[in-house]
């Protein structure tokens, strides 16, 4: 704090014509006190210089003497450096100074050197590190290449990062450095050209290091009578996924050894080996993309084999094209995939994008062309409680606070509390507003608090939906509220239609056309209004168009209604629907309705509304069935209903008639439960006999939609008859049945 400015505070440096020595401290310029002289003066009677620079190769370092004027004698006065360099300085004299260099590549290189006591050397000095091959081993190898040559001189590259812009040469073509050193580079000799092959059997060796290029005093010998050679492959056709055995025929491979290695294509993927004999070798196909991929045989003793005389291995992985082109942001449009090397499916992936699969229709695929069903993809998303409270710290706050989605995705929420104790935990459920905290008894719900857990649940609707905890803290009040947006695509989207075997992707070459799927006893919807992407020839798109998505806005039960609170849409088996929504189909075969995976008969159809006939005989109950629609062939709808229950049918077991009522003491007459809905998603059915702790089961025979048969057990006699209670109870959450009036 500065009470009053002035003195040194307003110190400057003093004028003059000798430099001043100043020293600033925060910003204030120290005082030169007691009379002491600041000022410095440039003497060029104390200036160092450099006139010249001479050079030794000493032990396989390289030894530089620079002569010069105003040098001390003290050689740790020396600070060298040779073109970003270090030169240490081990001799010193006034008018020269030894120093060793730095192993490095050839060049040319700026000295620059300093004595401490005295300062920075004047004048300029370029010293010129020559390359030099003084020799190299062995002089004669396969004319396959892969012949590993140690080539001995100065000036070359000290690291591996330092050759990239630099090369040794075998005839032309670079020979790939394994190993260097200063002195010493090791490479693996290239394959000997087919057109010199004919000629002559000898190549220059050169190698070119910052614009220095030498050639060795002799020459390389590709000797043919040493050389393995491939003369067979079986088979000459590779699968992209591998797997497959190569037996490899020649001459001269030599016995196993671990420095043996056979590689196919450019990439080098490894063959593993199976047997190794000096004219037979059988390895392991990897994975390979489409194209020819060249066999490499290296051997131990004599380098790599010569591959001339067979052709590559072929792989034929290909797309070529697809119809249609267009489709529902919701999948469900059937398209026809056509390309090469597809086998029998059971290993390719068809991707139309990142959010949507092709499902393989059954019995849909050839070698060259697949039927399937875009599929949406369920996006796994997370939700952590890693957030930070306000107070209790980390642990207490979910993040991400907000998560946004797309129909049919699965969020999953995770949670680990930083300190469990009696009475803290979490549990997560749904909610009906953000004010609330409590269970909206419809959506999702973990249940029990928990200090470690997860919960997962599949969104199907669009909406914003909110969901909260119980009190994590007991007694503390708690809460860690969030909310979830699922929305679908406003806008198209255009994406690339791929195929995959494990890490391999097939090559598109588009071309062609390619004919689409045909509608099984009825017709395709109008798709006019979308327009599919124009594409390139090595780019197959596909457009997910929203004139092609349909939409639910509300689902009606027009009959068969159930009364509960488990779900907003309750209804027996034999229930039927009222779709509302918009670009629906007006001919009925056109609109596909599902209830879970069972069929809705459509009995009428206009443009935003269906009518549809739940099949009792196949529907099961007591889960949260999705509704959907598939217009033929533009795709599925999404749902933009109220609530996410309110897009998905739960069924309730109802029992018509129970038969017979009567029965011997022994047991063993079959009972039969008849209705609708008797058959629960998890297919369990309970009977029991008799009321607690006496109760005895009745073993469960058959259970469909609208039968339930078991076998009476056997009672104790007591009297002439005796009358006992059944209980019945469906799912694993024994649910009890509605009952129809008279049972």
């Amino acid at each position: 704090k500065i009470i009053q400015p002035g003195g040194d505070f307003f110190r400057q440096p003093a004028e003059g014509s000798d430099p001043q020595i100043t020293v600033w401290v925060n910003g204030f310029l120290c005082l030169c006190a007691g009379g002491a002289d600041c000022s410095f003066s440039y003497d060029s009677s104390l200036t160092p210089t450099i006139l010249g620079v001479t050079d030794t190769l000493v032990d396989g370092s390289i030894e530089l003497t620079i002569t010069g004027t105003g040098f001390t004698t003290d050689a740790s006065d020396f600070t060298i450096d040779v073109g970003g360099r270090n030169c240490e300085a081990t001799v010193a004299t006034s008018s020269s100074v030894t120093c060793t260099l730095e192993n490095g590549p050839a060049g040319d290189f700026d000295i620059t050197l300093w004595v401490q006591s005295r300062g920075q050397a004047s004048g300029s000095v370029t010293f010129t590190l020559s390359l030099t091959v003084d020799s190299f081993s062995p002089s004669s190898g396969s004319v396959g290449g892969g012949t590993t040559l140690t080539i001995l001189g100065t000036g070359f590259p000290n690291t591996m990062d330092e050759w990239e812009s630099n090369e040794v040469a075998v005839g032309g073509s670079s020979c790939t450095i394994t190993e260097t050193s200063y002195t010493e580079v090791k490479c693996v000799t290239p394959k000997e050209s087919t057109s010199r092959r004919r000629k002559r059997a000898l190549a220059d060796l050169t190698v070119t290091v910052n614009g220095q290029t030498v050639s060795a005093s002799g020459q390389y010998n590709y000797d043919a009578s040493s050389t393995p050679t491939i003369t067979t492959l079986d088979p000459i056709t590779a699968t992209p996924m591998g797997g497959d055995t190569l037996t490899i025929t020649g001459t001269t491979f030599g016995y196993e050894s671990p420095f043996n290695t056979v590689t196919i294509g450019e990439d080098g993927a490894v063959c593993l080996i199976i047997d190794w004999m000096p004219t037979e070798i059988t390895c392991t196909m990897p994975a390979l993309a489409n194209g020819q991929h060249t066999v490499y045989v290296q051997t131990k003793d004599n380098g790599m084999a010569d591959a001339s005389g067979v052709s590559p291995l072929l792989v034929d992985f290909t797309i070529t094209g697809a119809s249609p082109l267009v489709g529902s942001h919701q999948g469900g449009t059937k398209i026809k995939i056509a390309g090469t090397g597809f086998g029998d499916c059971s290993n390719v992936v068809f991707n139309v994008g990142s959010e949507h699969t092709c499902v393989v229709d059954e019995g849909g695929c050839t070698s060259t062309e697949v039927s399937c069903t875009v599929t949406k993809t369920a996006t796994m998303h997370r939700i952590q409680n890693t957030g930070r409270h306000f107070k209790f710290g980390p642990g207490y706050v979910w993040e991400p606070a907000t998560l946004i989605v797309r129909p049919g995705d699965e969020v999953r929420w995770s949670w680990n509390l930083p300190v469990p104790q009696e009475g803290t935990g979490i549990a997560v459920h749904s909610t009906s507003s953000a004010s609330t905290n409590e269970y909206d008894g419809m959506g999702f719900n973990s249940q029990t608090k928990s200090s470690k857990g997860n919960l997962l649940y599949q969104f199907m609707t669009e909406g914003t939906f909110t969901y909260n905890t119980q009190d994590v803290i007991e007694g503390e009040e708690v809460f860690m509220p969030g909310k979830v947006v699922v929305a679908a695509p406003s806008e198209d989207e255009i994406v690339a239609i791929e195929a995959f075997i494990g890490d391999i992707t097939a090559e598109t070459i588009v071309g062609g056309s390619v004919s689409g799927p045909t509608a099984d006893g009825c017709s395709f919807a109008d798709s006019s209004c979308a327009t599919s992407a124009p594409g390139t020839a090595s780019s197959l798109e596909f457009t997910f168009a929203n004139c092609l998505t349909a939409e639910i806005t509300d689902i009606q039960i027009s009959s068969g209604a159930a009364n509960g609170n488990v779900s907003s849409l309750m209804s027996f088996a034999d229930s039927e629907l009222t779709i509302s929504g918009t670009g629906f189909s007006t001919e009925l075969c056109e609109n596909i309705v599902k209830v879970g995976e069972t069929l809705c008969a459509v009995s009428s159809a206009t443009a935003d509304t269906i009518v549809c006939a739940v099949d009792a005989a196949e529907i099961t109950s007591l889960g949260a069935l999705p509704v959907t629609v598939n217009v033929q062939n533009n795709g599925d709808a999404v749902q933009k209903v109220a609530d996410d229950s309110a897009g998905k049918l739960y069924v309730v077991p109802k029992i018509d008639a129970i038969a017979p009522t009567t029965g011997s003491w022994a047991g063993g007459s079959i009972l039969t439960l008849t209705g609708s809905g008797l058959n629960p998603g998890d297919g369990i059915v309970t009977i029991n006999f008799g009321e607690l702790p006496y109760q005895t089961a009745c073993a469960i025979i058959e259970v469909t939609s609208s039968k339930v048969s078991c076998t009476v057990p056997e009672a104790q006699k007591v009297g002439d008859e005796k009358t006992v209670v059944i209980d019945i109870y469906f799912g694993g959450e024994m649910i009890r049945a509605e009952m129809a009036d008279g049972v």
